[in-house]
């Protein structure tokens, strides 16, 4: 019995020679390799990768902080059998499993070249866009990308790559020729005078997945076949496929929640209708960025194509689970207000106490003057008692997509800390290891004290706000010391956070440990962040990354003058120390929550260094 086996990486990978591909009469079959020396029409010879070998790639370093030149690509990458014996004349067959991100290069060395390698990235940015590019500089290159999700990370996927006459074509499937993504047309090299030296010979894979809000994730490859075109499928490639035979592909979409599958169903709409303007006016076509026509926040979701998280599958809500749930209570001997990490099914679930003190409701209204403008609270349709001068027409949001109404989306949680400083010490990942046993897959930023709590599915995301936070009462009780009328924050429906949310590692934002208070509601169609924002606020006061932070971090400590100067410099502070109360989606911070660069830092302490008397700088150096 053979066994499968594994490789780091293509240059470890045992590739034969002796082996050919066999060309169906019918154009629509699939294509095979086979053992063989029968070199004709029909069969031709191939370097293959072994029948139960499988090629494991980790992720390659990108060259610049902003990745735009592109991947190192590395020894690694390339094999000195695998490669095409006719130059410029190459028939890649494949298949993946990837997550994002797969690339290949076709070059004249088992290495990359400059200005005569091609490239091709397929589910590149987040699995949205296929890109295929000859680079003539780090900052130049000839390039096409075209929209479609053609990686799928659980299941494999095959793939086909051509280059002839100076044209890449690029599909999905085991037919090279049908169902085309991308084709690059290299005029350039095509007017060039041909060059031995220059001919396109070797293939290379690699593994360009950068990762959004998550670390990059491995690929693996099997099934590896280069050979040359034969006539047949040159004369087709030539003459049958034209850019307008470009299919836009989505595969996985059973994977894709619902919001993603409709957001990838509008982005190839408005790619449809810009090609058909292109071909109307003859202009180049261009492919229109998602952020041009879906909100910020939702683009920026749809190219980080977060993990699936858990999927309840079961209303909780309902009477009949209801009481499911207390029968499994008293058969058990749990307590109300205990959290269930089970199955879905609820058989045989183990319950713990997630935190044994429970934060008091008076609380929620804590710093209400100092975060109330920063706070979005839902529209009165979404109220348990409208006020009585309220009416269904709404006055429309300025931030709202064109007319349509208003909804709750159940799939999401939108949390609103009332501790500005501390919170402005909580990233991605504290946020998941918080909701972390409900199984969140995105966190959507939209400001520096907000964000919306991504879910597979809405019982997820109920269970979750049922059980991680309170309900308020209605209205608003009158010991409530907030220097005028209290907000009815259970009347909207805002939940207070049962526990505190709690920073779980040191890193160049915050200390481990801060802990931050959260006002937790249903998400609308209105939390949303429709432009990315052009200006961050500064910090508040109390804020600090060298500190732990929490309830009561706002206001800053009293300190001699030499600390209080020393804090000013390293914390940001305003000059007047006054909050910058910019609304939710006016300003804020930006949805990567990147913080404060280096550079950012040091001019700060440059412009306050100027400003002060030698000795006083001298002070603060001390």
């Amino acid at each position: 019995m053979v066994r499968e086996q594994e490789y780091p990486g293509v240059s470890a990978c045992p590739f034969a020679s002796n082996r050919t591909l066999i060309v169906p009469d019918d154009p629509h079959e699939k294509w095979v390799s086979a053992e063989g020396s029968e070199h004709d029409e029909s069969h031709l010879p191939c370097v293959s990768s072994p029948e139960l070998a499988t090629i494991r790639i980790q992720p390659m370093r990108m060259m610049g902080r902003s990745n735009k030149a592109g991947p190192r690509w590395n020894a690694e990458a390339f094999h000195e059998t695998l490669r095409s014996p006719t130059p410029d004349n190459a028939l890649v067959l494949f298949q993946g499993m990837a997550r994002e991100s797969l690339a290949v290069v076709l070059s004249p060395k088992p290495s990359f070249v400059m200005k005569h390698s091609y490239e091709v990235f397929f589910g590149h940015q987040g699995n949205t866009v296929t890109t295929v590019q000859r680079k003539s500089s780090r900052d130049e290159s000839l390039s096409v990308t075209l929209p479609g999700r053609v990686c799928q990370e659980k299941a494999w996927t095959s793939y086909w790559i051509c280059l002839s006459e100076e044209k890449l074509y690029v599909g999905v499937g085991s037919v090279p020729g049908q169902q085309l993504v991308a084709i690059l047309d290299d005029l350039a090299r095509q007017d060039a005078p041909s060059s031995e030296e220059h001919a396109v010979h070797y293939v290379g894979f690699g593994n360009a997945s950068t990762g959004d809000r998550q670390a990059p994730s491995p690929l693996k490859l099997r099934g590896l076949c280069v050979t040359t075109i034969p006539d047949s499928l040159r004369t087709r490639l030539a003459s049958l496929i034209t850019a307008k035979d470009v299919s836009m592909i989505q595969l996985g979409r059973d994977e894709m929640d619902a919001e993603t599958k409709a957001l990838m169903d509008e982005y190839q709409q408005e790619c449809t209708k810009a090609r058909a303007r292109a071909s109307k006016f003859g202009i180049p076509y261009q492919e229109p960025a998602p952020d041009a026509f879906v909100p910020w926040s939702q683009a920026r979701r749809l190219r980080a194509n977060p993990k699936q998280g858990f999927i309840t599958g079961m209303d909780l809500s309902d009477p009949v689970e209801k009481a499911k749930q207390e029968a499994r209570q008293k058969r058990f001997g749990t307590v109300a207000g205990e959290v269930s990490t089970g199955s879905a099914t609820g058989e045989g679930e183990i319950s713990s106490i997630i935190e044994t003190q429970v934060l008091p409701i008076i609380q929620a209204w804590d710093n209400e003057g100092f975060v109330r403008s920063q706070r979005t609270d839902p529209p009165t349709l979404f109220w348990k008692n409208p006020p009585p001068d309220s009416s269904f027409d709404e006055p429309k949001n300025e931030f709202s997509m064109d007319e349509d109404p208003v909804t709750l989306i159940s799939a999401k949680i939108h949390i609103f800390s009332i501790d500005w400083a501390a919170f402005k010490q909580i990233r991605t990942n504290d946020i998941m290891a918080h909701f972390s046993i409900y199984g969140p897959s995105y966190i959507e930023w939209l400001g520096d004290l907000s964000c919306n709590v991504c879910f597979e599915d809405a019982y997820s995301a109920t269970r979750a706000l049922e059980n991680m936070s309170q309900e308020l009462p209605t209205p608003a009780p009158e010991t409530i010391q907030s220097g005028g009328t209290p907000p009815d924050l259970g009347n909207m429906n805002w939940r207070f956070g049962k526990s505190l949310l709690r920073k779980v590692s040191n890193d160049r934002f915050g200390r481990k440990g801060t802990t931050a208070r959260l006002l937790m509601r249903t998400a609308t169609s209105m939390d949303i962040l429709l432009e990315r924002p052009q200006s961050w606020p500064k910090p508040p006061p109390g804020f600090t990354t060298k500190r732990v932070l929490g309830p009561g971090s706002n206001v800053r400590p009293k300190k001699g003058k030499r600390e209080r100067l020393s804090l000013r410099n390293d914390c940001f502070l305003p000059e007047n120390d006054e909050p910058n109360p910019l609304g939710l989606l006016s300003g804020g911070l930006k949805a990567g929550r990147s913080g404060f660069s280096v550079e950012e830092l040091e001019a700060e302490r440059r412009q306050k260094r100027a400003r002060l008397t030698p000795d006083k700088e001298f002070m603060t150096q001390e």
